[in-house]
């Protein structure tokens, strides 16, 4: 049996938006995401290059991370990106959004160091030593091959007639 509402009948709670005292029911959350990007060349230790959607402002930006980041900043630059479009094999069309390129310089004593997401590759030399390496040759050049057949013998048994 579903339960049906009855205009006036059963009661409709409804809190008000706030009262003193009330806990705090709302989350407001930003309408833009911002994407942190590593530029291309060194750049000093206060520089942050950020892609940001194409209706965002530098003063909005600047607003975004000084409340909810709380990163104090000096400067920001604006650069415009237009419609991105690419022709793939089959020969659609596929466009990105506009967006912006933000550059911003932040506040006096702050720094922003990218973070290293993928770890560097190691060298074959760090990952084999080289003595380990000569120890593993020597190993193998001490067994002739009449004893490495004996050896795959004992590992497997001798009632298989399909080694001899």
């Amino acid at each position: 049996m579903s339960r049906i509402r009855i205009p006036g009948k059963l009661p409709f709670l409804r809190f008000p938006p706030f009262y003193k005292g009330a806990p705090q029911r709302r989350l407001f959350f930003p309408d833009w995401y911002v994407t942190v990007v590593k530029p291309e060349e060194p750049m000093p230790k206060n520089y942050v290059k950020f892609n940001i959607p194409h209706d965002m402002t530098k003063y909005d930006i600047k607003e975004y991370l000084e409340k909810i980041y709380s990163i104090p900043v000096a400067h920001v630059r604006i650069a415009n990106v237009s419609w991105v479009s690419q022709k793939d094999e089959y020969g659609s069309w596929h466009f990105r959004e506009p967006f912006k390129i933000a550059h911003v310089t932040l506040g006096e004593g702050q720094t922003f160091e990218f973070p290293k997401l993928i770890a560097e590759e190691k060298d074959d030399s760090e990952l084999f030593p080289l003595e380990a390496a000569e120890k593993a040759r020597e190993t193998i050049a001490r067994l002739s091959p009449k004893e490495q057949s004996d050896d795959i013998r004992t590992k497997l048994g001798t009632g298989n007639s399909w080694l001899s």
